[in-house]
Formats: C-alpha cells, sequence, structure tokens
C-alpha cells in the first residue's frame, strides 16, 4: 500500500469520467470520504471511488 499511495495521490480526473476511455467505461469513482485516522488501505479505497465499509 504505502508504494502505490504517491502514485494513487495523482490520479487524474480523466480516471473519474465515465466513458472517457469508451463507452460504458467507468474506471474510478467520486472520491469517498473517509476519517482522517482511517487505515491506509481505507484511505486508497476513497481515493479510488470505492467505499471501504
Amino acid at each position: 500500500m504505502e508504494r502505490i499511495w504517491p502514485g494513487a495521490q495523482e490520479t487524474g480526473e480523466e480516471l473519474r469520467t465515465p466513458n472517457a476511455f469508451g463507452p460504458g467505461v467507468k474506471v474510478f469513482g467520486p472520491v469517498v470520504d473517509v476519517a482522517e485516522d482511517a487505515s491506509l488501505q481505507d484511505r486508497l479505497l476513497g481515493l479510488l471511488g470505492r467505499d471501504p465499509r
């Protein structure tokens, strides 16, 4: 997790835009807010548009 965190933080908005890579393609969703003291895994999931709950 620690190795991919810096790169994940640079995720561009084009990866969050539905259909940017073709019809029906959605790579990441909108950022999901997580607690500041959440684990790195939960923060990464939230950053990539997944709800860690």
